[in-house]
């Protein structure tokens, strides 16, 4: 059923998709002129050397392996080095990029909320106050917790792993996601432990 929830509203849902990403580019569109904050932002990218020097064997080496700013999130690390890759030292983009994450973060819970309710409109109400609740401006504008809305990512793949539902990605795919969840934010480590005993890793 729910495999047809989305097939029947595809086009209902490409404009919903469309007009979440619409919304949250105009709320947050503000970050492309932030600078830097005091705060944690110094020690993920302004003056961390690792990640000042882009993507590199040694710079990849580094994040599984390191536990500064008492974190182990070498998904996140990675992420950060990408943005000096691909823009330079340039807060107002990687903070842009946040932003295009959580974009992806919210049409992914459009589409699980429309699989697992079969209700469009519903699930297009309930994401659009995720998208823009005052509550998620932290992690979206604020570079250092970039943590959160990569792991973000990952962890509603393998909420739908977790209800049996998702249909989304393919089972090697998602099998992957809660890995990948915890090594981009510690504070959802405890979900790859429930999923691993339900959805082993499937056979190469």
């Amino acid at each position: 059923m729910t495999s047809n929830v989305l097939a029947e509203n595809r086009p209902q849902i490409l404009v919903c998709g469309i007009a979440l990403a619409l919304a949250i580019c105009f709320v947050y569109s503000g970050v492309l002129d932030h600078g830097f904050v005091g705060y944690d932002d110094g020690d993920y990218v302004a003056t961390n050397p690792q990640v000042l020097g882009g993507l590199s064997t040694a710079g990849v080496e580094w994040a599984f392996s390191t536990g500064h700013a008492a974190n182990w999130h070498p998904l996140t690390w990675l992420s950060h080095m990408l943005d000096v890759e691909l823009f330079g030292v340039d807060p107002g983009r990687m903070a842009a990029m946040n932003v295009a994450i959580h974009i992806a973060v919210c049409l992914l819970l459009l589409l699980l909320l429309v699989e697992w309710t079969g209700a469009l409109w519903p699930a297009f109400a309930a994401t659009l106050v995720f998208a823009l609740h005052p509550q998620r401006v932290e992690s979206v504008a604020w570079i250092a917790e970039r943590k959160d809305v990569l792991a973000a990512f990952f962890f509603l793949p393998a909420c739908g792993a977790l209800s049996g539902g998702n249909k989304l990605l393919s089972p090697q795919c998602t099998a992957q996601c809660p890995r990948s969840e915890a090594r981009a934010s510690k504070n959802r480590i405890q979900l790859p432990i429930i999923i691993d005993s339900i959805f082993p890793t499937p056979p190469h």
